[in-house]
């Protein structure tokens, strides 16, 4: 407590953007929930202390808006209006923690004297800013590229977001009065990753993408070795996932970059790093 007052101090606008992410953790409430709910509380806590501050920018996620497809009825349009309700710290952890976050961050910023507004993206990709490149989307990028999907892909739906998008909207967030009190679901468009596949095979026909959907009993058997909990497998495999985000491009004046623009240019720059192998046309 109090770590932030120094930084903060002076400040017009503060974009609180850092929260633990790991798919696999053997003590979610320590490393995942605690952090993400208290970093949040001492930002705000500081904000609280500096005058000059006239809005904070807190990143959330889509997963404090639904923890799953199956969180409602079939096809179900997903908005800024709903709330995770179902995860929990042994089958969802992040989620869980990005809900518990943005929650305590609107009740702490009733009645303050700065305006509170969250950017709620969803799976991002995209190329890679800074040196370092590591995080679920870039393994999620390079196991896809790199063919562990070969064998058929999981039909799993993923809301995307574009990193440079999601950089956008938090400037904007900051500065457009629209934006004031409201949450932004952040995501351009609705993919599986068979639909990803198809995309990627068109700029980059001789990688190992898959050319199938893996059969979802076999999933269950293989579950363990792949990284997916049996919850996991029967609430997301198979279950449409639908969104609105209108109001990213309403309050925020967003214009989405197309996905597949997103998705060839992360591989490009992958490629360029040597994270992805880059493989010639047959002469």
């Amino acid at each position: 407590e109090g770590s932030f007052d120094e930084a903060v101090a002076g400040c017009d606008y503060v974009l609180h953007m850092a929260s633990p992410f790991s798919l696999s953790t053997k003590n979610a409430e320590k490393t995942i929930i605690e952090p993400a709910v208290n970093g949040t509380k001492n930002v705000l806590s500081a904000c609280d202390k500096a005058e000059s501050v006239k809005r904070v920018v807190v990143t959330s996620s889509v997963g404090a808006i639904w923890g799953s497809p199956s969180d409602k009825e079939i096809r179900y349009v997903f908005s800024e209006e709903d709330w995770n309700e179902t995860s929990d710290p042994k089958k969802d952890p992040y989620f869980l923690s990005k809900t518990m976050a943005e929650k305590a961050a609107w009740e702490v910023a009733k009645d303050k004297h700065y305006e509170l507004t969250t950017i709620n993206p969803g799976f991002v990709m995209g190329p890679a800013a800074m040196g370092r490149v590591e995080g679920e989307s870039a393994e999620f990028m390079k196991n896809l590229m790199n063919g562990k999907f070969a064998m058929g892909a999981p039909d799993i739906y993923f809301a995307l977001a574009d990193v440079r998008d999601v950089a956008q909207a938090h400037i904007n967030a900051m500065l457009a009065p629209a934006a004031a009190g409201q949450r932004h679901l952040l995501a351009s468009e609705v993919l599986t990753i068979m639909q990803m596949a198809r995309m990627l095979k068109e700029d980059f026909p001789r990688h190992k993408l898959p050319t199938s959907i893996a059969n979802k009993t076999i999933l269950y058997m293989a579950a363990p070795f792949i990284g997916l909990s049996w919850e996991y497998i029967k609430k997301n495999v198979g279950a449409p996932l639908c969104i609105n985000n209108n109001q990213s491009k309403q309050n925020l004046g967003l214009k989405y970059t197309d996905i597949k623009e997103t998705l060839v240019d992360m591989v490009k720059d992958f490629q360029a790093r040597g994270l992805i192998k880059k493989k010639e046309a047959a002469a």
